[in-house]
């Protein structure tokens, strides 16, 4: 902008004194992405959104601009999670397909003491419900075989289970997906990367737990005997600690688990462009987007995000460039998540 660019005019709104509460800035630009984004980060920025931008990416940019602001859970709940007291002892049915993302939900449902069973898809999910009493179903809506909303539908199509909590998990963060989920018979929604604060709150207001279940609540941050991590280029540490309650072993264990997993992902993606198969193109960029979110990995969920939309949208004369972003990205995350391996 003309007189006072974009970057000088934050620093010095970070900067006012008088401002009692600060609004977060997103800092939104067209210009080269490294030397922009480190100055916004030099500013103090919140988020960092590239034009031209979405409906969708301008939304995941103000939540995770707002959902930052939180007091990491390591080091807001010292020993045990106070708010998830009222969640200890319920049993949840866990419908999701990633095996990191099973690891991270499971891990904040456990320290509030609530007991998880896993089901890959939504036809396992379907099948548990029908075995299994179940408090209430975190239920991912992008899953093989059958997807959530399929099979909440066949779960809701069992009067036995008219009234049981289904709460919908998805990255997308559109504003009229409540209401489509409410009609496809779900009961609430919280959005990916999961907020632990968000999780807590929807399943202490639509779950009912039975005052005869044990109320153990397991311990935040244990695991901390790896020892500290060291800061990582292009992954947000303590963003990513907070998604697992401060266990750092466990986020360690993740991170490696997510370069393992990712070895081949860039050559999935551009043989399913060149096979002009944009579904398989934008499932596998999905899957990253999701647990990049998940581990704090926020600037490659950014240009996940944008990748995804570009194969979703079928805008081959962005894919280029789409592809790119995403693959330069991810090999500097992979490369960083490396240095955690121990030395041969």
């Amino acid at each position: 902008m003309p007189g006072i660019d974009g970057i000088e005019a934050s620093r010095r709104i970070k900067n006012d004194s008088q401002l009692v509460n600060a609004p977060k800035i997103i800092m939104v630009t067209a210009y080269g992405r490294e030397e922009v984004m480190a100055e916004a980060k030099s500013a103090g920025l919140d988020g960092f959104l590239v034009k031209p931008a979405t409906s969708s990416t301008l939304l995941d940019a103000i939540m995770t601009a707002c959902s930052e602001s939180a007091v990491p859970l390591s080091k807001a709940r010292s020993d045990t999670v106070q708010a998830g007291g009222a969640l200890a002892g319920i049993h949840v049915l866990l419908a999701e397909d990633n095996e990191i993302n099973q690891q991270v939900a499971t891990e904040l449902l456990e320290i509030a003491g609530v007991r998880v069973t896993v089901a890959n898809n939504g036809v396992e999910a379907v099948y548990a419900v029908g075995e299994t009493e179940f408090d209430a179903v975190l239920m991912d809506i992008q899953m093989p075989e059958m997807g959530g909303f399929e099979a909440t539908e066949k779960i809701r199509s069992d009067e036995r289970f008219a009234e049981l909590p289904i709460i919908a998990m998805t990255a997308h963060a559109m504003s009229g997906d409540r209401e489509k989920f409410l009609a496809a018979g779900m009961s609430d929604h919280v959005t990916k990367p999961v907020d632990p604060d968000a999780l807590y709150s929807a399943l202490e207001r639509l779950a009912k737990p039975k005052a005869s279940k044990a109320t153990v609540v397991k311990e935040v941050g244990k695991g901390k005997e790896a020892g500290d991590l060291p800061e990582l280029d292009g992954i947000d540490v303590e963003a990513g600690l907070k998604r697992v309650a401060g266990n750092q072993k466990l986020y360690r264990k993740l991170l490696l688990k997510f370069k393992d997993m990712n070895a081949e992902t860039v050559q999935g993606i551009e043989a399913a462009i060149k096979a002009r198969d944009w579904e398989a193109g934008r499932a596998l960029t999905h899957g990253v987007k999701g647990v990049a979110g998940n581990l704090g990995v926020q600037e490659l969920y950014e240009t996940a995000t944008r990748l995804e939309t570009i194969l979703k949208e079928e805008r081959v004369e962005d894919m280029e460039a789409g592809l790119e972003g995403f693959s330069t990205e991810l090999e500097r995350v992979v490369v960083s998540i490396a240095s955690l391996e121990p030395r041969q």
